[in-house]
């Protein structure tokens, strides 16, 4: 399993819908896809084939349903393509994912763990 983490937190799924401007959505989702990049490559993760990917939420507080915040794997997914990590996030390379959700008040952050296909520490759900 490699891990890394992405410091602070991504907008709302609402938060990002309500960009009207396609130039500011799309500059957003760059910055956002960047920031997953560069966080993965300063960690060292090496690319991998088939994988699985697990994804931690630490929000600052309780004010921001899960759902919306989960919206984020999106950017999490082509970041990681952006960094050559993964070849592609389609069916074929990626098995599944998985989310967890805390609350780290002073430290908002997106944990990221990868795990490629056969390592035993990934617990498959049923």
């Amino acid at each position: 399993m490699q891990s890394f983490e992405v410091p602070g937190r991504f907008p709302s799924l609402n938060d990002y819908l309500r960009i009207r401007n396609p130039r500011q959505r799309a500059a957003l989702k760059r910055e956002l896809d960047h920031r997953v990049a560069w966080a993965a490559k300063e960690a060292g993760v090496r690319p991998v084939k088939r994988f699985m990917v697990r994804v931690v939420w630490f929000e600052p507080n309780a004010r921001r349903d899960w759902d919306n915040v989960r919206s984020g794997i999106k950017f999490v997914l082509d970041g990681l393509k952006k960094a050559g990590i993964i070849e592609d996030d389609s069916q074929r390379y990626l098995l599944d994912t998985d989310d967890g959700y805390g609350h780290d008040k002073s430290n908002p952050h997106i944990l990221v763990q990868i795990y490629e296909e056969g390592d035993p520490t990934w617990r498959k759900r049923a």
